[in-house]
């Protein structure tokens, strides 16, 4: 079977292209990995959201006892200033299906 020398050169282009996605890859697993990094850094730098308990618990729709709570089973990052009980909102992540999924089923478990 002979083939036309488009097919050719197409086929040329597919194989140097496959050979040289590992290297694309690693390239691309490089920029990830400094982007990555980057934003870790800047987060650094940002300063602290230190709120009150009473804050939280209306970001949250919760309460405070909850928050207070949530902070003394260490599941929430919180400082203290002196008596006054501050939560880092910038250090709390939302929470998804499989920490409902999760809190639903330790609640059931009490």
């Amino acid at each position: 079977m002979k083939r036309s020398p488009e097919s050719i050169d197409q086929l040329t282009a597919t194989i140097s292209a496959l050979l040289d996605a590992p290297r694309m890859l690693a390239n691309l697993e490089r920029r990830v990995a400094d982007l990555t990094d980057a934003v870790r850094s800047m987060e650094n730098r940002l300063p602290s959201l230190l709120v009150s308990a009473e804050h939280a618990a209306k970001v949250w729709g919760s309460s405070p006892a909850s928050v207070r709570r949530w902070a003394a089973e260490g599941v929430i990052p919180v400082v203290r200033l002196g008596r006054s009980l501050r939560v880092d909102l910038s250090k709390v992540r939302g929470i998804d299906r499989d920490d409902i999924a999760r809190l639903a089923r330790e609640a059931r478990s009490r």
